[in-house]
């Protein structure tokens, strides 16, 4: 949690995060320095949990209409197909 706010584990709003641990700028550097013609960096995973209130003001999470709210099914996902999104 970022705001340092205690959250309920099924209240608050969860992300599941990947990054690289180098930035892209730095990649190239490194692969041009690496003695390894195939080596894969590794990576960060890491899951984030916000309060609502947090969620709302970093804009991971949008404000929906009253009668959107009283929809409870999970958000449409989209899934990755040979590169190209797909619904």
């Amino acid at each position: 949690e970022l705001s340092g706010k205690l959250v309920p584990k099924d209240k608050a709003i969860k992300r599941y995060v990947v990054r690289n641990i180098v930035n892209a700028a730095a990649i190239t550097d490194l692969k041009d320095a690496s003695i390894y013609d195939e080596y894969a960096l590794p990576k960060l995973y890491y899951k984030m949990y916000y309060c609502v209130g947090a969620a709302c003001h970093r804009r991971i999470v949008r404000a929906r209409s009253k009668k959107e709210r009283k929809n409870r099914d999970p958000p449409v996902r989209r899934r990755f197909t040979d590169g190209k999104k797909s619904k």
